[in-house]
């Protein structure tokens, strides 16, 4: 199941709420799952990374949504490549023919693009059946960008790799399918909201993936009151970083603070009310957000 496209505000606010109410139903079960099941390799965001598939999928002219698909695909793809390489080197340790991991980082590191554009390419599958990112599209982009050539079949390798690894479960939720879904409920609850609403949660949306590490930093020393590069991330704070439904809300208290200041404290009980998330949490993230992208945006 996935949220209404909300190509337009007004369409949203046909959506029936039965329809909405199963959405969020299913949406909080796979939100629990995602937490539980965590790690915090998974966890760990490049800014240039993010920068880098936003851009891509802006020249293949790819649909909004397949860029969030695509990095939830290699985030994910990453960690638990880097679990299985990090076992072959224990597993190899004790034999005559040691792996050293400093060569499997580097290789790692040289395979990035093409790891990258993979997870774009099946994220454009999973998109559109007849409109995606072909292998051709891919080598020519490669061989373009200056980086190592790779032939179809190594391209298409590639796509088994990131399928294989990820157990072909390519079927993710993203913090955009959360955005949409609250924005639907909200609108659906009470039309006299903004349209102006949707129009800054969706820029939000993106500044927040661009400054994702920088924000949850943030977080985790307002929340802590000890910064983040005097301890490890315990549990707990891992549990929030993997909390979409926490994410959704606070990118859309957020956007309501910045584009209807007298009235964001509305959205934000709104939000409570619909999600039971706890109200100072959701101020104290949507505050984050805002401190961070004010600073971030500043000339």
């Amino acid at each position: 199941m996935s949220a209404p496209l909300l190509t337009e505000v007004k369409n949203i606010r046909k959506i029936p709420f039965d329809v909405l109410e199963e959405s969020l139903f299913y949406m909080a079960k796979r939100n629990q799952e995602r937490i539980r099941s965590a790690i915090s390799l998974e966890l760990e965001w490049s800014s240039d990374v993010t920068e880098f598939v936003f851009n891509t999928c802006k020249h293949f002219k790819l649909e909004k949504s397949v860029k969030y698909v695509a990095l939830e695909i290699y985030e994910r793809f990453l960690a638990y490549h880097v679990l299985e390489l990090r076992q072959s080197v224990k597993d190899r340790q004790e034999t005559d023919r040691p792996l050293s991991w400093e060569v499997i980082e580097e290789r790692i590191t040289e395979q990035t693009v093409l790891r990258v554009l993979t997870s774009i390419q099946l994220a454009s599958k999973l998109s559109s059946h007849y409109d995606h990112v072909l292998p051709t599209q891919v080598a020519e982009f490669l061989e373009k960008s200056g980086g190592k050539s790779y032939s179809k079949s190594g391209i298409f390798s590639s796509e088994i790799r990131v399928m294989k690894t990820l157990g072909f479960k390519l079927n993710v939720t993203t913090p955009e399918l959360y955005v949409e879904t609250l924005l639907c409920v909200l609108y659906t609850n009470d039309p006299s909201t903004d349209d102006l609403l949707y129009t800054s949660a969706v820029i939000v949306l993106d500044l927040v993936y661009l400054n994702r590490k920088k924000i949850y930093d943030h977080l985790f020393e307002n929340v802590t009151g000890i910064s983040i590069e005097e301890i490890s991330e315990n549990e707990t704070f891992l549990k929030i970083k993997a909390d979409y439904m926490l994410l959704g809300t606070a990118i859309i208290t957020a956007a309501a603070y910045i584009v209807m200041r007298e009235h964001w404290n509305i959205i934000l009980e709104q939000l409570h009310q619909i999600t039971k998330i706890l109200r100072k949490d959701i101020k104290s993230f949507c505050l984050t957000i805002v401190d961070v992208l004010s600073n971030e945006l500043d000339p």
